[in-house]
């Protein structure tokens, strides 16, 4: 399967070597024939718009510019955050409202982030900047939740 349809029980999209990806779900994981980036760019697409005008659409609500949350469905409100730069190939995207927890694994040197569904996956960068993004991330879906009303 190369495609793949973001919904409510979408938790993480993490790569899988250079071209697949494994999509975390409430009771399964899905390895997918795609990278992690195509399947955010064409949920983007099927919800109606295209990936650079969702990374538009929050630079110009935020004035933020840099690893960018993308509204991934518009009619739940569905955010993605990045892990690290889209444009670097291992970037991982997680559903805002799947995190449960984030701390520190010092033993492992890495973050580890725990999904609602009791998952914990570790991540190689730091909890600062994996809280930011999450921050981030919140602030839009706040945003979008406030322009609703």
């Amino acid at each position: 399967m190369n495609k793949y349809n973001i919904t409510d029980n979408t938790l993480a999209i993490l790569p899988m070597g250079n071209k697949n990806s494994v999509v975390y779900e409430v009771d399964k994981m899905i390895v997918i024939n795609n990278k992690p980036n195509n399947i955010i760019k064409y949920n983007c697409e099927i919800d109606g718009s295209s990936y650079d005008i969702r990374v538009n659409y929050y630079r110009n609500m935020t004035g933020n510019m840099y690893k960018t949350p993308i509204l991934v469905k518009s009619k739940n409100n569905i955010v993605f955050f990045p892990t690290c730069s889209p444009r670097v190939n291992n970037v991982s995207w997680l559903n805002l409202k799947s995190i449960n927890n984030i701390y520190s694994n010092d033993k492992n040197n890495c973050s580890v982030i725990e999904l609602t569904n009791g998952n914990k996956i570790d991540f190689k960068e730091s909890i600062w900047s994996l809280k930011n993004q999450i921050l981030k991330a919140s602030r839009f879906e706040f945003l979008l939740r406030k322009k609703e009303a």
